[in-house]
């Protein structure tokens, strides 16, 4: 997060377009969107994986299940 923060940053220097405060917050506004994807599409494979986990049955879906609710809650 922290180099997609300093990348946009960089870019609003080299820009000319960093000079106030409200310049800084557009750069870190600029930067968190690009990371917005990733992450939403990290989880959502996370919680793909797991939801066949809760929801199954068979020889140690009793510990297995509570794993997984461990893991999506978290």
């Amino acid at each position: 997060m922290l180099i997609y923060l300093d990348h946009a940053i960089e870019r609003r220097r080299q820009a000319n377009q960093y000079h106030t405060v409200q310049d800084l917050i557009a750069a870190i506004e600029e930067g968190a969107v690009l990371r917005v994807r990733p992450k939403a599409m990290t989880v959502a494979v996370i919680i793909a994986g797991l939801l066949p986990i809760m929801f199954g049955g068979g020889t140690g879906s009793e510990v297995m299940r509570r794993i997984a609710a461990l893991w999506s809650a978290a």
